[in-house]
């Protein structure tokens, strides 16, 4: 039996910046976002050390209605966002002191 499958792309849209004021160690923040059928934007940012060459780790997700914003109206939200979270913030200091459990999961 054939079924016709429907696949629906969406496009994710992204940009990068370094946080500042680190001694050594260089970590860039990678934000991904995409905006759904149901009318929102979905994003995550993602911690890259240059400690950590081969690694991302997650720091935090936000989600928010897309209203039509622009897309240098989601980017300054999002910078807004993940700068005011506890999340991301303690996603950073985790990395940058290496405590690396912290971004396990643990299935117990």
């Amino acid at each position: 039996m054939e079924e016709n499958l429907t696949i629906n792309l969406i496009p994710v849209n992204s940009f990068v910046f370094a946080l500042p004021d680190l001694e050594e160690q260089v970590i860039e923040v990678n934000v991904n976002y995409t905006r759904d059928n149901e009318g929102h934007i979905n994003s995550e940012a993602w911690l890259h050390s240059s400690e950590h060459k081969a690694m991302m780790f997650l720091a935090d997700i936000c989600s928010f209605a897309d209203n039509g914003q622009t897309e240098d109206e989601i980017e300054d939200r999002l910078l807004s966002y993940y700068n005011n979270s506890e999340i991301f913030v303690e996603s950073v200091r985790a990395l940058i002191n290496e405590q690396l459990e912290y971004f396990s999961i643990d299935e117990e």
